[in-house]
């Protein structure tokens, strides 16, 4: 299956953005230009703790070009489980552009490590939303295929008693399982 972003971006500002502008008349404004929306870190607060994370940010840096968008709405990847939480993630961003301290909180949003909690009447705006706008394309909430990958371990290997020197014998780290060493006095490590 192939994961294609311009789908992905077609859908959220095609069908995502205009329906959180009815809905929310705060962010009405920058609803009703032609938005490039994305799967994408923003520029700022993109890694590091949850709570440190943006969930998304609106970026008109590049708006006076020709053929330009009226501005890039990038939302954070780790929002891309569910429909509800792009919908919050979006709304979030956008509030944020307008008024950068008050404006999640002024739609009724507010972050709490990673999740995005809406009031309930927020709520129930975000479910009628999700209702209203079509399905996802496929591979929604699925950046890339994940492989699994098995974990390296390592095993203790000691030996008994003290060195020839008198110093306790050291402690070998090693990830085989057939390790066959011996100490400089001729004591043999064992896996244990």
């Amino acid at each position: 299956m192939a994961y294609d972003n311009a789908i992905r971006s077609n859908w959220l500002a095609e069908q995502v953005i205009p329906e959180l502008g009815k809905a929310f008349p705060f962010v009405a404004p920058l609803t009703r230009g032609n938005l490039l929306v994305t799967v994408g870190f923003p520029s700022s607060g993109a890694r590091g703790r949850s709570e440190k994370i943006r969930p998304a940010e609106l970026n008109r840096q590049w708006t006076g070009n020709e053929g330009e968008k009226d501005g890039m709405l990038s939302i954070h990847p780790i929002y891309f489980d569910r429909p509800r939480n792009v919908l919050a993630a979006s709304l979030f961003g956008l509030a944020k552009h307008i008024s950068a301290r008050w404006g999640p909180s002024r739609v009724g949003l507010e972050k709490n490590g990673a999740d995005i909690i809406a009031t309930p009447e927020v709520e129930a705006k975000l479910a009628e939303i999700v209702a209203l706008i079509p399905e996802p394309p496929s591979g929604y909430g699925v950046p890339f295929p994940v492989r699994q990958v098995s974990r390296g371990r390592l095993r203790r290997y000691t030996a008994s008693g003290n060195c020839s020197n008198g110093e306790p014998h050291p402690v070998i780290r090693s990830a085989s399982d057939t390790l066959n060493v011996t100490c400089q006095c001729g004591a043999a490590y064992i896996l244990g």
